[in-house]
């Protein structure tokens, strides 16, 4: 089984997306190494700690174990065992771990993982040495006769040893190498190494604790544990940190836990038993969403080695071939390749093709590629994807990202030249490539851009002159061009002058251009619709200046126009046009424009502590007070109002209006509100019958709760409630009409229970608070 067999790892790693988690294991069978037991009985030996040790000299050999541990059987101790005892016994544990480990050679494992630094620029370990940072060491000798001291500028790798001390956290260009139990170079600044069962639960402990969460080693561990995918190396499959760590994770993660992957050695195939172990226990790890790769680790690293060099030189041909063949740039696959491996360009030449790769491919093209071009070629290759501005053709001939990116190009250098290709990109119809070329031309002369513009605006295109006059309504924001616009504008023939108003009509924010229109007859209809269109305070202050020159037909338009496009605003407006103008005719026109801006704030969930609705009830007080105005066309305006508003004030107001000028019976209009679910508002009803046609309240009273009996409406009765309690609370003058109520409503005839049970009860509130005693039938 080789590294071929898992597509998807071999992908994680060509991202960077891999951790290496790296135990004891990986120096295994080095020489010089002592592993687990061995290193115990070396140190157990050194603090003479079992009878084997005493019978000997512990000064005549460092290396090898006394002869008497051998034969007899001695020193069988624990690594954590022997550490406890071995401060204790007057040896400093750290310069032993240090002397031992000094010792230890080149280890091929390390100088492996040094070569693959690129793809495994996260390392995760418990072993105390420092044999990996020696290796980028060698590494950075080898290649550049300098090792990682602070002071070398140039290294091919910079690596950062991080343990629980550490302040900083490693910059991105650097090697990480999180050492979860410590490091014998690094010292333990109050952190021992992690080696007695108390250093472990201590460690532990500061995992959990909150307090450590933002130093570096906590954060990036658990970083890279949940957010790359692990790979195991140099561990046994029954170690208990590694079965510790992950079932801790599995726990915080669950279902959304990456697959891990554990370096194993194969069992032997002809031994039964123990190959039969080894396939149970893949089978279990895999539960543990664990893959156990059965290779050895040396022959895992160099396949990898093999695998992504091979691919980096695969890359490097493709380029080779581009360059031998011309080619202007990469296919997208090819250049997505490149991008893989991160190949650089190492010429003038592989500048190039990879600039033009990554306008055509790359949505955010790195800045500094781009830049290495001189600026002439960044403008040809530019003014190349987005084609001749005087060219005719439909489709573009390079994709819409491409497009993007030779603006945003163009925009930046801003070079005269560039403006017509730039012009160009309103005729794109990507909106998209048209936005950003809309924005890009902001950034030259106002002058200049304008001069270029017309043409767009007079285009045959309908949506190339919308995206002019979008352009044109930028710039009209961000720069004072109304003259010189004025000034095209004079030199165009009148149809022209009709197609571009027409383009105008159709972008929000051109009404300061639009009014030099009413310097024109034949363009003063399109200016009046433009301006009515756009309801701001420009639109409205020159609709004004014309109204008050115009002759009554361009008013009567005005009214007309604003009566089409229905917009809160223009009722401030119909409210200076009354004042303007009070003949009949236009009376009857602003009448009716005000009924479709009634309708349109009823459709609107309108404000109405707003200005325009405070100008919607004044332009009606005003019409409402006039004499001669069409009574019928106000009344169907405000009753739009009463059914339609949206919002109680609104409806208040339309109630009071037509309580104050209708000349008829006002419960025509009204009765059917009295029932209405906004008892607030039904209220309002209520009075404004009562007061509008001079009618008794007692009678009011009375009238609403027979009503209630034969209705069987329910909301009629709450209102009689209401007002009850609003006249009582008035005073005493409420009283006596309040017992005659009380003596016509038990006069009614009830045949339903339950209405009986409230009227009974709406009796005995009234004589309660009246102090009465009344005699209720038995039920």
């Amino acid at each position: 089984m080789t590294i071929d067999d898992y597509p998807d790892l071999v992908e994680a790693i060509n991202a960077k997306r891999c951790v290496l988690f790296l135990g004891a294991g990986v120096s295994a069978g080095q020489e010089g190494m002592p592993l687990g037991g061995t290193l115990a009985q070396q140190l157990a030996h050194k603090a003479r700690l079992c009878l084997g040790c005493q019978n000997e000299d512990p000064v005549a050999t460092e290396r090898e174990l006394p002869i008497t541990c051998k034969l007899e059987g001695y020193c069988k101790w624990s690594l954590q065992t022997v550490a406890r005892y071995f401060d204790a016994s007057g040896q400093n544990l750290q310069n032993e771990l240090t002397a031992i480990f000094d010792r230890i050679g080149k280890m091929p494992a390390h100088d492996l993982i040094a070569e693959l630094h690129e793809f495994f620029p996260r390392i995760i370990t418990t072993n105390y040495d420092t044999l990996l940072e020696q290796a980028y060491d060698n590494l950075n000798q080898k290649e550049f006769g300098s090792s990682n001291e602070p002071k070398t500028a140039e290294r091919r790798v910079s690596y950062m040893p991080i343990t629980r001390k550490s302040k900083d956290f490693p910059s991105p260009n650097q090697v990480s190498i999180l050492k979860i139990h410590g490091s014998i170079r690094y010292g333990t600044d109050g952190y021992p190494l992690v080696i007695t069962d108390d250093h472990y639960y201590e460690l532990l402990n500061d995992l959990k604790n909150p307090e450590h969460q933002s130093l570096p080693l906590y954060q990036l561990l658990n970083q890279y544990l949940t957010q790359y995918r692990v790979i195991f190396i140099g561990y046994s499959l029954e170690d208990s940190t590694l079965n510790l760590l992950l079932t801790s994770i599995a726990r915080t993660l669950g279902d959304h836990l990456d697959r891990y992957f554990a370096i194993q050695r194969p069992a032997d195939p002809n031994n039964r038993h123990t190959y039969r172990v080894q396939e149970l226990n893949d089978r279990y790890w895999d539960t543990k969403n664990v893959t156990i790769l059965r290779t050895d680790l040396l022959v895992f690293l160099q396949e990898v080695r093999d695998k992504v060099t091979s691919e980096k030189e695969q890359a490097r041909r493709i380029v080779a071939e581009a360059i031998t063949h011309n080619k202007v740039r990469l296919d997208r696959s090819e250049y997505k390749q490149m991008v893989q491996q991160e190949i650089q360009p190492r010429n003038a030449r592989e500048v190039e093709l990879f600039a033009q790769s990554a306008l055509v491919y790359d949505s955010d093209p790195e800045s500094e590629l781009i830049d290495r071009l001189d600026q002439a070629k960044q403008i040809e290759i530019c003014q190349d994807l987005l084609g001749d501005p005087e060219s005719d053709e439909q489709e573009a001939q390079h994709p819409r990202v491409a497009r993007i990116n030779a603006i945003r190009v163009l925009a930046r250098l801003q070079e005269e030249s560039n403006l017509p290709f730039l012009l160009k990109g309103l005729r794109d119809k990507d909106s998209e490539v048209s936005h950003k070329a809309q924005e890009a031309i902001l950034d030259f002369p106002p002058a200049l851009v304008l001069d270029n513009l017309f043409k767009y605006l007079l285009h045959s295109e309908e949506v190339v002159r919308e995206n002019a006059a979008t352009a044109l309504s930028k710039l009209a924001n961000k720069f004072t061009i109304r003259d010189r616009f004025s000034q095209q504008l004079n030199n165009e023939p009148l149809e022209n002058r009709i197609l571009i108003f027409e383009a105008l009509r159709n972008v929000d924010g051109t009404a300061r251009l639009a009014s030099l229109g009413f310097r024109e007859l034949k363009l003063i209809d399109l200016t009046i619709a433009i301006l009515s269109e756009q309801p701001n305070m420009y639109s409205k202050g020159a609709l004004m200046r014309f109204a008050r020159t115009a002759d009554t037909n361009k008013r009567l338009q005005i009214i007309k126009a604003l009566g089409d496009n229905p917009q809160a605003l223009n009722v401030c407006l119909l409210d200076r046009m009354i004042e303007l103008d009070q003949s009949k005719e236009h009376i009857d026109a602003i009448v009716e424009a005000l009924v479709n801006t009634v309708q349109d704030t009823a459709d609107q969930s309108l404000n109405p502590y707003s200005d325009e609705f405070k100008s919607q009830v004044m332009a009606l007080d005003r019409l409402a007070e006039m004499p001669d105005v069409p009574r019928t066309s106000l009344i169907r305006t405000l009753r739009i109002e009463l059914m339609e508003g949206r919002h109680h004030e609104i409806r208040v107001q339309a109630c009071r209006s037509i309580q104050r000028f209708y000349d008829g019976d006002v419960s025509e209009i009204l009765r059917d509100y009295l029932g209405d679910e906004d008892i607030e508002f039904a209220k309002t009803v209520f009075y404004a019958i009562q007061q509008g046609n001079g009618t008794d309240l007692l009678d009011m009273l009375y009238s609403l709760i027979r009503d209630y009996v034969i209705q069987e409406q329910r909301r009629l009765f709450i209102l009689a409630q209401e007002v009850c309690l609003i006249e009582l609370e008035r005073g005493e003058t409420f009283y006596p009409s309040a017992e005659l109520l009380i003596k016509r409503v038990r006069e009614l005839e009830v045949a339903d229970d339950a209405i009986k049970r409230n009227l009974d009860g709406l009796c005995t509130d009234l004589a309660d608070k009246m102090n009465l005693t009344i005699d209720l039938p038995e039920s």
